[in-house]
């Protein structure tokens, strides 16, 4: 890309070498970046979309390798490549050396003797980006994925290529080529932080991907000022000022000037793209500056701006084509779509391909659309995610808009119809509506409040309906909006009030008791168990009294704010008013209201039964309550699953707890509860709480893949656990997080005690330790499933100690 000094922010466009001069706030990341690069033969840099990583790398590492001497080059392997994506790694060594093509691996290429003194004073660095492609390529590449990665791991961990192994042994001379110093040259991986998971599964192989990580965070409120005033400086006369520097950067930030700089983090790509847009304002006005009035403006208007004016001049079924799922799913991720198949899209609305690919040109020139070249054919994305949002909503107006206006030309149709069928009615239908218009307007000035309140009163409780499916727990990231979602239900349901609601009314007892019990399960999710337990009181003493309307839906409420309570009933101070009290009102409501059908608080409020039972030695109770349960069950669909799983499971434990089963049978009894989990797994691979399910059966298996299989069968199941939990991560609050922190812990145990190599144990527990650390700074006081922390400590000292290492108390 050419610089232009009248346009020194890119907007979503990516820094290179060119444009390195424009490119500021990210120096202690290069420098960073490039000592680890010199210190380690492999060094992986993660980061989510938009971070900037492929910016760092052009416009600051790679000029800075190239000024220390190295023979730097990026690579972007294409998974549509025939040549595959070892040849291409080859190739890639070609043009960072001599540029001589030979058919031998990176190992011989990297570890010949005679090439050492020319390889160690210009090392090679291969710059693998965007490495997440590879992943996401269909099974077919799999087989390319492992000789890939065996290519790496030969020459990253100087580990002889298995096809040379026979001869090393065998011809002498042939082994005097090589040495067995490590290579001096070097690999770079950078890929998107949602795929790490698929990369980490691959250390059995692999070990060096688990060791020199780097993770590209946010701007800091300091480096976004830099990357915003600095580019503004570089020519003639500066396009702003300080101020509004300042004021773009807290806007991006969404803070005010009584929050520090360095106490805020921005979004690169959102900053970028949002100075590009105000700078062209400025251009578009010929005016000197960027104001701070400019800078005030909504940034979701400028955005929107942006998306609008790449359309000018674009028809609207080139539009229609973008919006669609070729480019954007569904589910609300970014699509490759051929050119060819773009074409052919648009042309089926009857423009053409001429027309088509003058409008291409236009989006890539606005850089709505970016473009790769894949096996010769060329292939179009939206450049951004942060675009995405952009194109759904979008397309969902414009979708409701046609909808809207087929309706209006029906309606249109029938009204033309009607006024031909009553010209010769004309006088008296004038007199009719006349009639009919005044006796509107009095019934309208007596009715309207009523009828807007019934109309209010139901969207509020339609809302809450929805919000309390079991269907919604499966919906990724729900729990991100629902605190919104809440803070307008709490408000309508205050101004419900203030209209005259009934406030007594059984109707308005059971939406407040709702109400608060969304309130709070979000503060058990941040970790307010405290603050959460007054309210499930609350909700149990407010419906207690109800025995008119929906008893049912009554009912449910009662069972899901009994079973937040028993579940924290060994809260300081509170624990024992819970336990006494409302234990005794759950037991009576269980024995009243359990029968017909079973709602998803009823059996899990029956599952803590059953427990609590257990634990008391009560198993005949247990065993009561189990069979209720089990026949409720029976004949519910995949949103129960939890509550499906869990029964089966307590079936088993009162199965072994009557009949002292033998090792055997319960093997038997977990195979077939790990078959039925498989079973939904496999039925529905999108579902969270089959994921969860499905990871604790897997992490119950790694002790006996340990036992049977040793390292291969570990690290099949390691393998499994991280894919499954990579989909999932940031769908469900710290779950699927805490399952990966878990599986470094399994791995941490495995290698103190299977492997005995307190090195790879202490790493692998150090790795858990510090993602437990981070889950508890998120926000979440309680890691609600797969709290390993503790074993993570524990073996991390053992470790140390084996080693010889001391540490101060935690």
């Amino acid at each position: 890309m050419e610089p232009d000094p009248r346009r020194p922010w890119l907007g979503l466009a990516s820094f290179d070498a060119n444009t390195r001069h424009m490119f500021f706030g990210r120096e202690r990341e290069i420098e960073e970046l490039v000592d680890r690069i010199q210190s380690e033969r492999l060094t992986v840099l993660f980061g989510m979309s938009g971070r900037g990583k492929t910016s760092l790398l052009q416009a600051g590492v790679l000029p800075k390798l190239k000024d220390a001497g190295a023979r730097p080059v990026r690579l972007r392997l294409n998974p549509e490549d025939d040549r595959g994506f070892v040849e291409q790694l080859r190739r890639g060594w070609e043009a960072a050396s001599d540029g001589i093509q030979e058919d031998a691996s990176l190992w011989e290429r990297g570890h010949r003797r005679d090439a050492m003194g020319a390889l160690s004073q210009a090392p090679p660095v291969l710059i693998l980006d965007q490495f997440e492609e590879l992943f996401t390529s269909d099974g077919r590449r799999d087989g390319q994925l492992s000789e890939l990665f065996e290519e790496l791991a030969c020459l990253v961990e100087n580990r002889v290529p298995k096809n040379l192994r026979a001869r090393l042994a065998e011809d002498r001379g042939f082994g005097d080529i090589f040495t067995d110093r490590p290579t001096p040259a070097r690999v770079v991986i950078a890929l998107r932080e949602d795929f790490l998971a698929h990369l980490e599964a691959w250390s059995g192989l692999f070990p060096s991907v688990m060791r020199n990580r780097m993770r590209l965070t946010l701007l800091t409120g300091t480096q976004a000022l830099d990357a915003v005033l600095l580019p503004a400086r570089i020519g003639p006369t500066p396009l702003m000022d300080a101020r509004t520097a300042d004021a773009i950067v807290r806007s991006v930030a969404g803070c005010d000037e009584s929050i520090s700089l360095s106490q805020i983090q921005v979004d690169p790509s959102l900053l970028s793209l949002l100075c590009q847009e105000l700078n062209e304002r400025r251009i578009r006005g010929a005016r000197q500056e960027i104001t701070l009035e400019d800078a005030q403006e909504r940034q979701n208007d400028i955005l929107q701006d942006f998306y609008e004016r790449c359309f000018e001049d674009i028809s609207s079924q080139i539009r229609d084509v973008v919006e669609s799922t070729l480019l954007v799913s569904e589910g609300g991720h970014r699509n490759f779509c051929a050119e060819v198949d773009f074409i052919g899209a648009v042309c089926k609305s009857g423009i053409s391909a001429e027309q088509a690919r003058t409008a291409i040109g236009s989006l890539l020139r606005t850089r709505l659309l970016s473009a790769q070249y894949f096996a010769g054919a060329r292939r179009l994305e939206l450049t951004h995610d942060r675009l995405v949002e952009l194109v759904q909503s979008s397309r969902q107006i414009r979708e409701q808009t046609r909808h809207l206006n087929a309706k209006i030309e029906g309606i249109e149709v029938e009204k033309s119809k009607l006024i031909r069928m009553i010209d010769i009615y004309k006088i008296t239908v004038f007199i009719f509506i006349v009639i009919a218009f005044g006796a509107l307007l009095l019934w309208r000035s007596e009715n309207r409040a009523a009828k807007a309140l019934g109309i209010a009163e139901k969207s509020v409780d339609e809302m809450l309906t929805i919000i309390e499916k079991p269907e919604m727990d499966q919906v990724h990231g729900f729990y991100r909006i629902e605190p919104d979602l809440l803070k307008h239900l709490v408000t309508a349901e205050k101004q419900l009030h203030e209209a005259g609601t009934d406030l007594n009314s059984p109707t308005s007892i059971l939406r407040r008791a709702r109400v608060s019990l969304r309130e709070a399960n979000l503060l058990i999710l941040s970790g307010r168990e405290r603050q959460a337990v007054p309210l499930y009181i609350n909700v149990l003493e407010r419906t207690d009294k109800l025995s008119v309307g929906d008893i049912q839906s009554i009912k449910e409420v009662q069972f899901e704010a009994l079973y937040y309570l028993m579940t924290y009933n060994t809260i300081e101070d509170l624990g024992s008013l819970i336990y006494g009290k409302y234990s005794k009102f759950g037991r009576d409501l269980h024995a009243q209201h359990f029968v017909g059908k079973a709602g998803q608080w009823r059996l899990r409020y029956a599952a803590q039964i059953i427990r609590e039972a257990c634990r008391e030695g009560a198993l005949d109770s247990a065993q009561y309550v189990l069979d209720q349960a089990r026949d409720a069950a029976r004949g519910l669909d995949h949103v129960y699953l939890g509550e499906i799983l869990e029964i089966t499971i307590l079936d088993a434990y009162l199965k072994d707890c009557f009949e002292n089963l033998t090792d055997q049978k319960l093997y038997e009894y977990r195979k077939q509860l790990s078959i039925l989990t498989h079973r939904y797994f496999q039925s529905y691979p999108r579902s969270m709480t089959a994921a969860e399910y499905m990871i604790d059966i897997l992490f119950g298996d790694m002790d006996d893949y340990s036992a049977i299989s040793g390292r291969s069968g570990f690290e099949t199941v390691a393998k499994s656990i991280m894919e499954i939990s990579g989909r999932f991560v940031d769908s469900k609050p710290m779950v699927f997080e805490a399952a990966q922190a878990q599986l470094h812990v399994m791995r941490a145990r495995f290698h103190l005690d299977i492997d005995q190599n307190a090195d790879l144990a202490l790493e692998e527990a150090m790795a858990a330790v510090k993602m437990y650390d981070d889950l508890g700074q998120a926000g979440s006081a309680t890691i609600p499933k797969f709290d390993q922390s503790k074993a993570a400590k524990s073996i991390r000292d053992e470790a140390e100690r084996q080693l010889g290492q001391g540490r101060p108390e935690d």
